[in-house]
């Protein structure tokens, strides 16, 4: 295994590890402090040379983004209909 594939190993290790703790005691784990730690993430992967520019494009998955966006969707028209009450 080369270093850039066992460091790319030991990132996603930590985050599986940070995630199944849960939020740390007296902080909450919003949204936006979700989308600051993968757009983080996301930097230094591409900072730190594990994924170039091209890749990264590459490795982005419309059709999930699609899915994922229309069930956001949906469940947002549910709880404004107090379907989920």
């Amino acid at each position: 295994m080369r270093h850039e594939h066992s460091l790319d190993a030991l990132k996603f290790f930590l985050a599986d590890v940070r995630q199944g703790l849960g939020p740390y005691p007296r902080s909450t784990s919003s949204l936006s402090g979700i989308g600051l730690r993968i757009s983080v993430g996301a930097s230094l992967t591409i900072g730190l040379g594990s994924l170039n520019l091209s890749e990264a494009f590459k490795a982005i998955d419309l059709a999930a983004i699609a899915l994922l966006l229309g069930m956001m969707n949906n469940v947002s028209q549910l709880r404004v209909s107090d379907f989920m009450t």
